[in-house]
């Protein structure tokens, strides 16, 4: 089988995209041309620089090598299974592949960087810090901890947990090009913060700081700290993801689902103090995961312009016009075709 590379012309760049008619006789170059998504490049470099570590590192055999080069491998054939005839469930496999493996890769990442004998860099963090704003913040912050507002802050903490659902899941079922271009910059966002996992990893003030005493917190922060203790890889400290992914979201939503920004803004803000009162993160998490949020969004704005220049290539799904879907019923979702 023969595949070229081949470039779309644009206003002062070219664009690469992988062209597999080469090789499939009666087949168009349009139907199977691929092209990889902003999110697509950028994690796939977090794979495969951590791959390439381990292989260098613990040999091309070892668990951790095999692990990585199985992911990167599965995006890579879910990418050309999909764009080889992008029809809307197609393009939601490809775009659902990466919370899985985001997932994977998250939990793999103790055994790889213990491989890699990673220094943590909690210490350097702390020094950013106090160079930063001239005292230990978390710290002080103890001298303010009330079991309510630790209660209040772990809730607002766990909803996190909900955004990252619900959020990218009402584009994925009401309109599949924008959660395409939601995904574009949030899986952004998850490749570059898990490449700044692999350069600093850190395990956050709760287990590198001495602090006075306990956590102090009521039953909603007793039963739900084990959870989100369990829940970290004990490296996910720099960037703040938290921050990042959930300041993404709501600006995201600020542009396209208005009234969802406004209510879920609110508990953004007190999500973005949590991550700070509970003990999770350092105060430049906080600030290199708000810089994360910028750069993902604008991946997505660059993504949806690069979109309406180049339709023919990128939006393989167009809307169905009116009067077809009058003809065929009223539908509370949109159809593609």
């Amino acid at each position: 089988m023969k595949s070229a590379i081949s470039y779309v012309a644009m206003p002062g760049r070219r664009r690469a995209t992988l062209d597999l008619a080469q090789g499939f006789p009666g087949l168009s170059s349009a139907a199977v041309r691929v092209q990889f998504l902003p999110h697509e490049y950028v994690f796939g470099l977090f794979l495969v620089l951590t791959w390439a570590r381990l292989v260098a590192r613990a040999g091309p055999f070892s668990p951790s090598s095999l692990a990585f080069l199985g992911c990167l491998l599965t995006s890579i054939g879910v990418i050309l299974w999909a764009g080889r005839r992008p029809t809307p469930w197609r393009w939601r496999v490809r775009l659902l592949l990466y919370p899985a493996l985001m997932g994977l890769s998250f939990y793999l990442m103790p055994s790889a960087f213990a491989l890699l004998e990673l220094p943590r860099a909690d210490a350097q963090l702390v020094r950013w810090e106090h160079a930063l704003l001239g005292e230990k913040i978390n710290l002080r912050i103890q001298l303010w901890e009330h079991p309510l507002i630790t209660d209040a802050m772990m809730l607002a903490y766990l909803f996190f947990f909900y955004y990252l659902i619900a959020g990218p899941a009402y584009y994925c079922i009401r309109n599949l090009p924008r959660f395409r271009q939601c995904f574009a910059g949030l899986f952004t966002v998850y490749g570059l913060g898990f490449i700044g996992y692999t350069v600093l990893p850190a395990g956050g003030p709760y287990r590198f700081l001495e602090f006075a005493q306990p956590l102090a917190g009521g039953w909603i922060t007793r039963l739900a700290k084990p959870f989100v203790d369990a829940c970290s890889n004990g490296v996910d400290a720099f960037p703040s993801i938290h921050v990042a992914v959930s300041l993404y979201l709501l600006v995201f939503d600020r542009w396209h689902y208005r009234r969802r920004f406004w209510r879920l803004l609110a508990p953004c803000i007190a999500l973005w103090a949590s991550t700070v009162y509970l003990r999770y993160h350092y105060c430049v998490d906080v600030f290199a995961g708000v810089a994360l949020a910028g750069i993902g969004l604008w991946v997505a704005v660059s993504y949806e312009r690069f979109n309406l220049k180049t339709p023919g290539l990128l939006q393989p799904m167009k809307a169905v016009p009116a009067t077809d879907r009058a003809r065929r019923g009223r539908s509370l979702l949109p159809v593609f075709r």
